[in-house]
């Protein structure tokens, strides 16, 4: 019974070796040159780029403005009045 249960952890050991060790994320000979193409097909010869710095100024909001912008205009309050029949709940009934 021992044997067998040392067993299947050796089997257990190497599966999980198999699937997260190391081997299970092999890269192809090549298989990273892919991504530099860039390296590869640069022109050595050209000067390089002169770089621009670009600036600008962010203007703030200016706070309450709207309400400045508001206060003149008119306001208009609508009242609406229900009669007593109106004012019932056809659902439940209540007030």
């Amino acid at each position: 019974m021992e044997a067998k249960l040392k067993w299947y952890e050796e089997q257990l050991r190497l599966l999980q070796h198999k699937r997260f060790g190391v081997s299970s994320e092999k890269t192809l000979p090549g298989q990273l040159e892919l991504f530099n193409e860039v390296e590869n097909e640069s022109n050595l010869e050209l000067p390089e780029p002169t770089l621009e710095s670009i600036r600008y100024q962010r203007r703030r909001k200016t706070r309450g403005q709207r309400e400045a912008m508001l206060e003149n205009l008119p306001v208009e309050t609508v009242e609406y009045r229900l009669s007593d029949e109106e004012q019932v709940c056809s659902c439940c009934g209540g007030t």
